[in-house]
């Protein structure tokens, strides 16, 4: 065994050595180990060998094994945390053995299970170190969250820990079962599922929870939850940190009682009624409305409107072709404060109001309220020309009113629930052997869903949220709910009157209530995915002409986009001379003289030109 000699060198006279075998990972974990060194000093000294130059030794030393101490060591000094010329101890090494040992230094270690470090952090935790984690982080180089990761992994059931070391279970599948402290648990879902996925693990742990992405913990907030005595179990391996609430009445009452204090404002707006639902009724979509209408601005908003579309248009009128960063965010700004203020023309009637009353419900992307509903009793009422007061004791909030005897009142709960199940059974087995029939109840209940034996419900994609007025146009026209039930006889006669119906004519009512549901997705046609959509091929096959239903003019089109765009329209539908001779105009006359050269030109903008998909291969046939 060789006897090598450990000398003191100063850190500014060390290098790394050419024959240092590691290429690889230098600065890897250099802070880190920084840290290490600071707090507990350098534990094993440098391997070095002296730097030769014409045949005299320069003074200078090469180190062959621990370069990355030396990397450390050198961060500690930038950081003025140790002298450059600190002295460093070192074995100095002959330059014949120089390789071999850079090589044996470097091979033959083996690193720490995770396991133990794991037990090691908490020893320094609740043992007799009793350090916080903020001082093991800073000692060992490593964030606070690091550490709380390491000791949540220590707490966990020695049983599974065992089955870690042995390789029966992977590091994620060990921090999935972090997810409790109760080993009872743990132990339990390893016993029967000892191969499952981290998903499921997580699963069977927060059985009866509720997680961080459901709709209610959204609304309500965490911290809200929290606050109201609520307790968080929380995921320390997940991105986003995400957890499970414990306490589902809880949640449920603070939802309630925040859709409650949401109701009372919304019924300090004048609705004849109110209500709260955990969700909408399926008759919601069979009800009517009554809709907004035009008011005139007041004074001082007409004013500040003034002033907005004055400023709107010097912006633009400064910005020319070219519109910077600064003026379009401030543009941006200046138009959608104008069209708040635009917003506040549409408007309900008070009496319209007094009439008809509000919806408020949680849905999955958050708060929804639906105003101006009429109720099946106000609507006919309104049709036979009858004007009722509001707050009249027709007006029974859902869920109020007096419930009828139930058929097979006596039987035991349980033996009706079975009869009456037997009997839905039998039902749908007759509609299934008579095609004619089931076509009459699917319409029916697109019509009258509350009143159907069958549930089936187009759900509209909500097109007056993102463009006001458009149910007045011929398109929407074409689908209108109301036309189609001016055509059918009313409540409690449809389905008799069906029946007698050809197949042309229920076809042609069920045309129009499966279209009222269609929706044509992501702007290029495509699915989330990027895939062709389904839409995209039924407009292929349905010949979709948008220049049937839509037409480019100043109101329309060019006096809501910026100038770049009509200038492109134009070019793209009357050509380059066309475009050239509008370039120098300011937007208002620009978007007006774009709608005389395109009047008649057929031109639409990209988003509504029908897809390049081909048809189906029937269909083309």
């Amino acid at each position: 065994m060789t006897v090598m000699q450990i000398i003191s060198i100063p850190l500014s006279k060390l290098e790394v050595s050419a024959v240092n075998v590691r290429q690889s990972g230098r600065d890897q974990g250099i802070a880190e180990l920084a840290a290490l060194i600071a707090s507990q000093g350098l534990l094993n000294p440098l391997q070095v060998t002296a730097t030769w130059k014409n045949g005299k030794q320069t003074g200078r030393y090469g180190v062959i094994a621990g370069g990355r101490r030396l990397a450390a060591l050198r961060l500690l000094a930038s950081r003025r945390e140790l002298a450059k010329a600190a002295p460093i101890d070192c074995c100095l090494v002959d330059d014949e053995r120089a390789a071999e040992i850079s090589l044996a230094e470097n091979s033959g270690r083996l690193a720490m299970h995770p396991a133990d470090q794991f037990n090691a952090f908490a020893g320094l935790h609740d043992g007799g170190a009793g350090l916080t984690v903020d001082q093991i982080g800073l000692r060992f180089g490593v964030s606070a969250q690091t550490v709380r990761q390491r000791l949540r992994l220590a707490s966990v059931s020695p049983v599974l820990m065992e089955a870690f070391r042995e390789s029966r279970l992977t590091l994620d599948q060990v921090m999935a079962y972090a997810l409790t402290d109760d080993h009872a648990a743990q132990e339990r879902v390893f016993a029967v599922w000892p191969t499952s996925g981290t998903h499921y693990i997580r699963q069977q742990l927060t059985q009866g929870e509720v997680p961080a992405s459901d709709r209610r913990v959204r609304f309500v907030g965490i911290e809200a939850y929290e606050a109201a005595g609520g307790t968080v179990r929380r995921d320390l391996f997940t991105e986003d940190g995400g957890g499970w609430m414990p306490d589902p009445l809880l949640l449920d009452r603070l939802v309630t009682e925040r859709l409650t204090s949401t109701a009372e404002t919304v019924r300090a707006e004048g609705w004849g009624w109110v209500e709260v639902l955990p969700q909408l009724p399926s008759l919601f979509w069979s009800l009517r409305r009554v809709q907004p209408v035009t008011l005139d601005l007041s004074e001082a908003d007409a004013a500040t409107l003034e002033v907005l579309q004055a400023r709107s248009g010097q912006i633009e009128a400064e910005a020319g072709d070219e519109m910077t960063e600064e003026q379009a965010a401030e543009l941006d700004r200046v138009e959608a404060e104008a069209e708040a203020i635009r917003a506040k023309q549409d408007a309900f009637a008070p009496e319209d109001k007094a009439r008809s009353g509000a919806f408020v419900t949680l849905e999955n992307h958050g708060l929804r309220i639906e105003r101006g509903i009429l109720r099946p009793e106000a609507a006919n009422e309104n049709e036979a020309g009858a004007d009722r007061e509001a707050g009249s004791d027709t007006f029974q909030p859902l869920g109020e009113r007096a419930p009828k005897e139930k058929a097979g009142a006596g039987l035991p709960a349980p033996f009706a629930a079975e009869l009456a199940a037997h009997r839905t059974a039998g039902l749908q087995a007759e509609v299934a052997g008579r095609p004619d029939l089931a076509l009459c109840v699917l319409i029916q209940s697109l019509i009258e869903p509350h009143n159907s034996a069958c549930t089936v419900r187009v759900v509209e994609p909500a097109l007056e949220t993102f463009c006001p007025g458009i149910n007045e146009t011929e398109a929407r026209m074409a689908t209108d709910p109301e036309a189609i039930g001016n055509r059918v006889p009313g409540e409690g006669a449809l389905l008799p009157w069906l029946i007698e119906q050809d197949t042309d004519t229920l076809l042609g009512l069920l045309a129009p209530l499966v279209a009222r549901g269609i929706d044509a997705g992501h702007q290029d046609w495509t699915t989330e995915q990027g895939a062709t959509s389904d839409a995209a091929q039924l407009a292929r096959i349905a010949l979709l002409d948008m220049r049937l239903w839509w037409k480019a003019d100043a109101a329309s089109y060019f006096g809501r986009v910026t100038k770049g765009l009509i200038l492109e329209a134009v070019r793209d539908g009357a050509g380059v001379a066309a475009a050239a001779g509008v370039s120098g105009l300011k937007k208002a006359p620009m978007a007006g003289a774009a709608a005389r050269h395109l009047d008649g030109k057929d031109w639409l903008p990209s988003l509504l030109r029908a897809p390049q998909v081909e048809p189906l291969a029937e269909v083309a046939e």
